[in-house]
């Protein structure tokens, strides 16, 4: 079956401070997307979308043709300028769903999400793929425990998730500002203390492309309801949270991964030195380039 794999790379950064997802943190000068690529391709996807926008398309081309081969299909799409968009021309993107909302006319298979600027690990594509390809719900989940996904250098976001006793997905709620204080782990918005093993969304979802329908019904009620309210953005987990309540079922998986990422300028030491560590095991190339 072919397979789709999405990236979301609109983002404007802002905790970091310029464009991460190009930023070269590889041995030679690859990014961390051109990771998640290589491990996707191997892993049997075979077709690539990048969301991105207008002011950062030809930058974004110029890097994925030094280092990928045009025998790989990479389809653009411009989350700004898409036709569902309502905001005012510069605005922030709406979130991460109103950005897959923007892919349906280039999905047709079975199909992937990830983040630009997160690493997520070979055995998550490996069992995404694998996944995917057996798919009979609408979705899948790849998860990460939640002490594999914080950063030294702030607070964290993420999506925290319940799960029944058949791994599916029960509930999957944000807990904004997390932070690891040495002895525990706590939300410090809420000021909730969180497990160490309790799984968490990375971003790393599987669909159907059936997703649409539902996306574009939860996209219409997120519009009528926060029309312009630049507070407020479409998160993939919103439409989660809808097909559960319709008896959907979103299948959840442990990757039995490490996550690292950039999500602060601090952060890029521990990214470079944790791939070079991978690089001279042999896990990767020197450099990730097809050709």
């Amino acid at each position: 079956m072919s397979l789709t794999l999405v990236i979301l790379a609109a983002g404007r950064a802002t905790r970091y401070g310029k464009l991460k997802q190009l930023e070269p943190v590889g041995p030679n000068g690859n990014a961390i997307i051109d990771y998640s690529i290589y491990d996707a391709i191997k892993a049997g996807f075979d077709e690539i979308v990048i969301i991105t926008r207008s002011d950062i398309l030809d930058t974004q081309k110029q890097h994925f043709t030094k280092f990928f081969s045009e025998k790989i299909p990479v389809h653009y799409v411009l989350q700004d300028i898409h036709e569902s968009n309502f905001t005012t021309k510069n605005s922030k993107p709406l979130g991460t769903g109103h950005a897959l909302l923007c892919t349906q006319s280039v999905i047709h298979n079975n199909f992937a999400v990830i983040n630009a600027d997160d690493f997520y690990g070979r055995n998550a594509f490996v069992k995404m793929a694998k996944k995917l390809n057996e798919l009979k719900e609408i979705g899948l989940l790849a998860s990460y425990k939640l002490k594999d996904t914080l950063s030294e250098n702030g607070s964290v976001s993420r999506a925290v998730c319940q799960i029944d006793d058949n791994d599916n997905l029960l509930s999957i709620s944000e807990a904004e500002k997390i932070v690891s204080n040495g002895t525990n782990i706590v939300d410090l918005k809420t000021n909730n203390v969180l497990q160490y093993d309790n799984l968490v969304s990375m971003n790393f979802w599987g669909f159907k492309p059936t997703l649409f329908k539902h996306l574009e019904e939860s996209f219409e009620t997120y519009t009528s309801n926060y029309s312009n309210n630049q507070n407020t953005e479409f998160y993939i987990p919103i439409v989660v949270e809808s097909l559960i309540q319709k008896k959907e079922t979103i299948h959840v998986f442990d990757t039995n991964e490490q996550w690292f990422g950039l999500t602060y300028m601090e952060d890029k030491d521990s990214v470079v030195q944790r791939l070079q560590q991978l690089v001279d095991k042999g896990i990767y190339p020197e450099k990730i380039v097809f050709e």
